[in-house]
């Protein structure tokens, strides 16, 4: 059964959320190496800023080295961290090249292995964003989890990555929160606010009451920067 997080979300978040603003951050750089649309980023990059709290900033298109291990590719990009937290690109990679991609995390620099996602019009795009997202978590701190609906969920094949969502889980949100206290999600934007004799409010309440909290919710201060990473951090291949 699907599960359903609108209410929870709405729950945690109609009390903290303020203003419609990013909080003060560097970038998180996103680029084509290869064979990526300008339109198809533009999508991508927009998913990313509805649910991220730190800008995504368009970088200029480059070739892929044509290497072996994609390693090398994420390695190329850490030229380009300068005034980013990180730097995500999808790479159309060589054919013999089998994983997704792959995360450095002393580097903060990952790509997306465009060639394995496929080549399918109707679902081409959607995996981008999912992968994006996980990337773009792994740069912000946030770690794999068991939630099969979630952006960071580690998934084992093309049918998993269509199954899982391209946001994060509820303690996930949570946690950005907390670590970016001015950020409202623009997904949770309205364009009414909530009354108080109003059904959703009521409903609200009641759901609030009884997931304040949301079991295994990371304990994290408020305002604090995205986790040091080592330098040396073996490659996580996604």
């Amino acid at each position: 059964m699907k599960k359903n997080y609108v209410p929870m979300i709405a729950a945690l978040l109609c009390v903290a959320l303020t203003s419609i603003s990013y909080a003060a951050s560097e970038p998180i750089g996103l680029l084509a190496i290869g064979n990526v649309s300008e339109a198809e980023l533009r999508e991508v990059q927009a998913h990313m800023h509805l649910y991220l709290p730190v800008p995504i900033e368009i970088l200029e298109p480059r070739s892929p080295l044509g290497a072996e291990t994609l390693e090398e590719e994420a390695q190329a990009l850490v030229e380009l961290r300068e005034g980013r937290l990180g730097v995500v690109g999808i790479v159309s990679a060589a054919e013999a090249v089998p994983t997704f991609g792959v995360f450095l995390p002393g580097d903060r620099t990952a790509v997306i292995n465009e060639t394995a996602i496929g080549q399918e019009a109707e679902k081409r795009l959607a995996r981008f964003k999912k992968e994006a997202m996980r990337c773009a978590g792994l740069i912000l701190g946030l770690t794999p989890g068991p939630d099969t609906r979630c952006a960071m969920w580690h998934y084992p094949d093309l049918a998993g990555l269509d199954h899982k969502g391209g946001n994060f889980s509820p303690p996930l949100l949570v946690e950005l929160m907390r670590m970016y206290p001015d950020w409202e999600p623009a997904f949770m934007v309205r364009e009414e606010p909530w009354h108080e004799d109003s059904e959703e409010t009521a409903e609200v309440a009641a759901e609030e009451e009884e997931a304040e909290e949301p079991a295994g919710a990371p304990e994290v201060e408020e305002g604090i920067e995205p986790p040091a990473l080592p330098e040396e951090a073996a490659p996580m291949v996604l």
